[in-house]
């Protein structure tokens, strides 16, 4: 070996004798022991109070009984000197029972008292603290929580009112639904925000836990194994940058998968996830049944363009996606060789649309001939499941009054969209889908972007319908009365653009045409306007902003459409995850539509009343399955039903006249 790592090496050999040649003392190494053993858990530090306590006693005990003996005999007139010491350190008024003592046994006797006052302080100390880190902990929602069949919704964002909400209406028991709210902020701050707003639901109990859902040590903390389903919100909004959504797409995964592990085997519950990209959902969907991954605004999308071509459709949406009327639900106990032509008689309450087989596939408006076999179950939309109830008796017999005109046809729709943010794609995808044959979209922006002439040339492709596109400021009054919107059966407005990357900048873009279009319909005097104005607002607040009661007088908007609806069946889906394939059926493949059509083109309306009875046989001679109605009637108008009225008495017989719409569940490919 070198000189030179020779003398590298000696000084490290030198600071390792040292090292031996000096170990810690006694007293460092009881020190370091104790400052661990009392800091480690709160509890210990009581233990820690309990024993010097003992060591105490026993030490003033023993120098009563070798000095001072023969006094306390005594004084004491034979008590237990051991009991004697005890009380003297819980009270000096044990000072008074000792008769005439020395001094120095009155001096040990204070000094006794001292000691035990001391260590009740302590005491109280310790009880306080522990008192106050209770508190703490519970403020802070760090603490454990101890639920069963409770709901999760981890995330939080403006949407959590109408959730709980949801909750609360889908609760007919007489105990509280617990429902638990996990997400990375202090609970101060969740409890701040909500509280105002849910303080009135009486049907659930919110608890609020701080915490990153995506953390196995957390999930375990809410005890996520025995809830009941969950439901995971995105981290942001659509308005976000693309790398933000990305993000949070990752963080939705992660808590996914790690809710998905903590969950056992035999027992999966419904998990609802809110992700961004459509590559992401499809994967994440083919894991488990139990999991389902949509993105919300593809839904608003959907609903916003059937809206604007059925007039009032989306109040049934909103019926049906919420828990305080009708709804869809799965009821298992039809007998095998049931016909489904018949089942409408044999349930007091519930319209039959589907049949769900064994492997969880859902056959939508089955020939009416369908005959059940083990294991299927039906499709109904009802008020709630505890009111459906298969009677083996024929309930009710329907007087059919069939129509001799045909259905009517579909006309084409002049439709204007104006403005441009994310949603408008799946806007024009929708209308390419849904629009009758021949109908005309017209598309007016400020700015023209590669998104919307990428968006415009997949669609020219198509003959199904004509896409325009006009580059103007709608936002400008001059150029927007000189587009006229007034003359397009339908309008739709959105806000400028992709570059406002705030929901409230967009909201106010979108209130701000409303004002510009109010002012050009005071303009249009004398002109009959029948034109059909729909739009789309972030934050559900927003829409008090907008006076739609009279569009005639009021702000030109028929029908506004918020995050409320994604929201409620958000809620639908957590508690009956197998609804998903009829959603999909709706909404993603578009195989199916809810429709309004004419009560003309079905039943013959006279002198005579109908009952629900002969509109559903009617309906259902054609392969379509009539699930409600839409009616002028004064009883039908007021609320709840506000003029729609869905699954409606069997056997109540109505004055319809012919004005009034049924609403139909029917084929897509009918219209066409």
């Amino acid at each position: 070996m070198s000189k030179f790592m020779q003398n590298k090496i000696q000084p490290l050999e030198e600071f390792q004798e040292t090292v031996t040649s000096n170990p810690f003392s006694f007293s460092d190494k009881f020190q370091y022991y104790y400052e661990r053993f009392i800091t480690r858990r709160s509890s210990f530090i009581f233990l820690n109070l309990l024993i010097i306590f003992l060591f105490a006693y026993l030490l003033l005990l023993s120098l009563h009984l070798i000095f001072y003996q023969s006094s306390w005999q005594a004084s004491l007139q034979g008590e237990s000197l051991q009991w004697h010491v005890f009380l003297e350190m819980l009270t000096p008024a044990r000072l008074s029972v000792l008769r005439a003592p020395p001094w120095s046994l009155l001096l040990l006797s204070v000094i006794t008292t001292f000691v035990g006052f001391g260590f009740y302080s302590l005491l109280i100390a310790y009880v306080s603290a522990k008192t106050q880190e209770t508190v703490n902990l519970f403020r802070s929602g760090l603490g454990p929580v101890i639920e069963q069949n409770h709901t999760l919704i981890l995330g939080f964002d403006n949407r959590i009112p109408r959730l709980i909400q949801e909750l609360n209406y889908s609760n007919h028991t007489k105990q509280k639904h617990p429902v638990v709210i996990m997400f990375d902020l202090e609970k101060s701050v969740m409890d701040q925000q909500l509280s105002p707003e849910i303080e009135s639901f009486n049907r659930v109990r919110v608890n609020l836990a701080s915490g990153e859902p995506s953390r196995l040590n957390s999930l375990h903390r809410i005890n996520s194994v025995a809830a009941k389903s969950a439901i995971i919100l995105a981290r942001c909004s659509h308005t976000a940058s693309l790398s933000e959504r990305e993000a949070s797409d990752v963080r939705v995964i992660q808590t996914v998968k790690a809710l998905y592990k903590t969950q056992k085997t035999e027992y999966r519950y419904p998990i609802v996830a809110e992700i961004f990209d459509p590559k992401i959902r499809e994967m994440i969907s083919a894991l488990d049944e139990s999991i389902i991954t949509y993105d919300s605004y593809e839904l608003i999308a959907s609903i916003l363009v059937q809206s604007a071509i059925f007039p009032g459709i989306e109040r049934v949406y909103n019926e049906l996606f919420s828990f305080e009327m009708s709804e869809f639900y799965f009821y298992p106990h039809v007998p095998e060789n049931s016909r489904f032509g018949d089942l409408i008689c044999h349930f007091e309450d519930g319209v039959p649309v589907g049949v769900q087989h064994p492997n969880k596939q859902i056959t939508m408006l089955p020939s009416v001939d369908y005959i059940f076999n083990q294991g299927d179950e039906v499709l109904l939309i009802a008020r709630d499941d505890q009111y459906i109830k298969y009677s083996a008796e024929s309930l009710y017999q329907s007087t059919t009054y069939y129509s001799l005109e045909h259905p009517r046809v579909f006309s084409s729709q002049d439709v204007l969209l104006i403005g441009w943010h994310y949603l408008a794609p799946s806007i024009i995808r929708e209308c390419c889908r849904r629009l009758p044959l021949g109908s005309t979209l017209t598309i007016v922006t400020p700015e023209n972007s590669e998104e919307l002439m990428r968006v415009i040339s997949e669609i020219e492709s198509t003959d199904r319908f004509k896409i325009i596109h006009e580059h103007r400021d709608p936002f400008i009054f001059d150029e927007l009365e000189y587009i006229d919107p007034f003359k397009f059966d339908t309008v739709i407005l959105l806000s400028k653009g992709d570059h406002i990357d705030s929901e409230e900048q967009m909201d106010a873009d979108t209130l701000m045409l409303v004002l510009l279009l109010r002012r050009l319909r005071d303009k249009q005097i004398g002109r009959q306007i029948s034109t059909r104005i729909v739009t789309q607002l972030f934050r559900p607040e927003n829409e008090q902003l907008i006076d739609n009661q009279s569009p005639q007088t009021g702000d030109p908007v028929d029908f506004v459409l918020t995050s409320k609806t994604s929201t409620m069946l958000f809620t639908q889906l957590s508690e009956e995850g197998d609804m998903v394939q009829t959603y999909k059926l709706l909404f993603g493949e578009c195989t199916y539509e809810i429709a309004l059509c004419p009560i003309t083109d079905y039943v013959k309306i006279g002198d005579h009343s109908l009952s629900f009875i002969d509109l559903y046989m009617s309906a259902l001679c054609r392969g379509e399955v009539c699930i409600g109605f839409k009616s002028d009637m004064m009883e039908i108008r007021t609320a709840p039903y506000s003029g729609m009225y869905l699954n409606p008495p069997k056997d109540q017989a109505f004055p319809f006249s012919e004005n009034d719409e049924l609403v139909l569940l029917r084929l897509n490919s009918d219209r066409e």
